[in-house]
């Protein structure tokens, strides 16, 4: 199932000026983690004003916005095109003429011809980005719900490749689920993408026997080295996209050594490492060298909870 991890999401109308750019800067606040967001419209006539004022008052700025014309897209594949044009509008809604997985078609007045004072004119521009917000709230759902399917297949079928690769090791596959199981507990509390954390979890120890084939030792520096190619290559094999591959892979590459990368993503799969080999390796350790040693190694705020209550 190839793909980016993040849909993309085109929103469209005539001038690109205040619907689609609402909602734009809209679905990047409410989807950040799932979506990748842009807007158009037939013509560029610049970004409203009073647009960027009511979504201000939101909370969000989008001035750093800008307006611009459909067919400087029309190279470019997108997982959903919305026109947002009301249908009563003399200017037709601009066509995508690029590939669209599916395409949506959510009419809203245009604030852009409201008239009257300029109060008026502003209730105008709150109660569309109102609508508009209400509605995406509804298609932010199904976006992620979208990505949470495609996450499970990917997976499981994760799971299948290194219960294949460990052929019969299970020790090595019994770890490498735990660990998967403790950063899907810790995963909810941190703002990390779900497939990255899940891939290196999975395959965080997938070179072990590269490295004691080639280097006679299991030792972490070794693992590190052998690991990530044999990752990459499961990842590419099953159509995991790129961005998603080389994360995982570094992840793959640092989890015996803390100082290399400090992303969410990274911080979640090490405590889930953790986690798991405390009771191997420190069985002996008395409480309060336990204490500190989860003082120490422990980088999220739910990953050192859980080893306060398992293990102090």
């Amino acid at each position: 199932m190839p793909g980016p991890a993040k849909k993309r999401v085109l929103f469209l109308c005539v001038g690109n000026s205040c619907r689609s750019q609402m909602a734009e800067g809209l679905l990047r606040h409410i989807a950040a983690n799932v979506s990748e967001v842009h807007s158009a419209g037939a013509v560029a006539t610049g970004l409203n004003p009073r647009a960027v004022e009511v979504m201000a008052e939101t909370g969000i700025d989008i001035s750093a916005q800008w307006s611009k014309v459909v067919d400087q897209f029309a190279e470019e594949n997108f997982d959903y095109v919305v026109t947002l044009c009301d249908e009563s509008e003399d200017n037709p809604c601009p066509v995508f003429l690029g590939e669209a997985g599916r395409r949506l078609h959510v009419p809203f007045d245009d604030p852009a011809y409201a008239t009257g004072t300029e109060q008026e004119i502003l209730d105008f521009f709150r109660r569309v980005r109102d609508q508009i917000r209400g509605w995406l709230e509804t298609f932010a759902n199904e976006i992620i719900s979208e990505q949470c399917r495609e996450v499970a297949v990917w997976r499981e079928q994760l799971v299948q490749e290194m219960k294949t690769l460990f052929h019969g090791d299970q020790p090595r596959i019994d770890h490498a689920l735990k660990v998967l199981e403790y950063a899907e507990t810790i995963l909810p509390e941190e703002t990390a993408d779900p497939l990255t954390v899940k891939a290196a979890a999975i395959l965080h120890d997938i070179g072990i026997h590269e490295a004691e084939r080639k280097h006679g030792s299991a030792a972490g520096r070794f693992q590190e080295i052998e690991g990530p190619p044999i990752a990459r290559r499961i990842m590419e094999r099953i159509g995991i996209d790129g961005d998603t591959i080389d994360h995982a892979c570094r992840i793959v590459g640092s989890h015996h050594t803390a100082g290399k990368m400090d992303t969410p993503e990274f911080r979640t799969v090490w405590d889930a490492d953790w986690l798991v080999n405390i009771p191997d390796e420190h069985a002996t350790a008395d409480r309060k060298k336990l204490a500190r040693l989860v003082d120490r190694v422990f980088k999220t705020e739910k990953g050192y909870k859980l080893a306060e209550e398992l293990f102090l």
